[in-house]
């Protein structure tokens, strides 16, 4: 082979050379070993890649021996509760702290959405026109 893949300006100079002299021939063959080389390259990485995928994405189970799990269980304390401990309680009139993710709020595009998927079948349509005090092109239940 006449150069790396890495000197790619070094290359081409020596392919030119090689076809202004008419060895068209070995700059085909020079071009397709450096593709099979390329492609090798390529395939090796894309196997270790996926490996290496495979090994950080993949399930992961650890056994525990039942002996082992009797051996811990049995150097636990005995007074030890399984009962996590009692918070305090706040004094009478206090507000307790906003927990986030309790109640329901959903914004006005959320509930527009809604009725604009409901709007499109006739029936709903018609009961939303007959809910407005319109009537509608729709059948009235």
């Amino acid at each position: 082979m006449l150069g790396s893949t890495t000197d790619v300006p070094a290359l081409r100079a020596q392919l030119e050379t090689l076809a202004a002299a008419g060895e068209h021939a070995q700059v085909i063959a020079t071009l397709f070993e450096l593709l099979e080389k390329i492609m090798r390259d390529h395939s090796d990485l894309a196997a270790r890649y996926t490996s290496m995928l495979r090994g950080m994405y993949r399930s992961k189970s650890e056994r525990i021996s039942p002996d082992q799990l009797a051996l811990f269980l049995a150097q636990l304390p005995a007074n030890e509760t399984t009962k996590p401990p009692r918070r305090a309680r706040a004094p009478a009139g206090a507000r307790a702290p906003a927990q986030p993710g309790r109640g329901r709020r959903r914004c006005a595009a959320s509930r527009s959405q809604a009725g604009q998927a409901q709007a499109w079948r006739p029936q709903a349509r018609a009961a939303i026109d007959a809910a407005r005090g319109r009537e509608g092109p729709g059948p009235r239940r």
